[in-house]
């Protein structure tokens, strides 16, 4: 019998230091160069794995989202100029828009569809486990301030646990 899937398939991470409301944004990720390090000609920030020629914004996430390893999450201004240094030679992307599933909306589980009222309980994941159980094994509890490659805008969230989601 294969493994179950688990909620690592969905790049599930949650914030480090605790309730952080733009954590899995750009603005905080390792890859993120604001315009401010970036030299004249270029309008707007930039992200090293997205290259020269896609703008991108603070509040905007993408599923590539690394968090800076430092102990309290700040970003080291030398790496951010050593991106800023290569994105001035106009390099091109390591991925598209569309592969790292680029998004302009703030996510985290709290402002998904899938979450519960409180955003500690993932409805997917319930639903998941509950119709294939023989292939998935997800841990369902969540944090609000947490995200996964599943976030999905909030419409409504009344009776994800009652029904499936349709």
């Amino acid at each position: 019998m294969a493994e179950k899937i688990t909620r690592d398939a969905f790049i599930y991470l949650p914030p480090k230091n605790g309730v952080a409301d733009d954590f899995a944004q750009c603005g905080p990720c390792r890859m993120f160069v604001p315009s401010k390090f970036l030299p004249e000609g270029f309008d707007g920030s930039r992200c090293i794995i997205h290259g020269s020629r896609v703008v991108i914004d603070e509040d905007d996430s993408c599923g590539f989202m690394v968090p800076w390893p430092t102990p309290d999450g700040s970003p080291n201004k030398k790496v951010m100029q050593d991106h800023a240094n290569e994105l001035a030679k106009e390099i091109p992307g390591s991925v598209t828009p569309e592969q790292s599933g680029l998004v302009s909306r703030r996510v985290q589980c709290h402002r998904c569809e899938w979450a519960n009222d409180t955003a500690t309980r993932c409805g997917l994941y319930y639903q998941l486990n509950r119709k294939m159980p023989d292939k998935f094994d997800l841990d369902v509890n969540i944090e609000p301030h947490a995200c996964c490659n599943a976030q999905t805008p909030e419409k409504k969230r009344a009776t994800l646990y009652d029904k499936p989601h349709g």
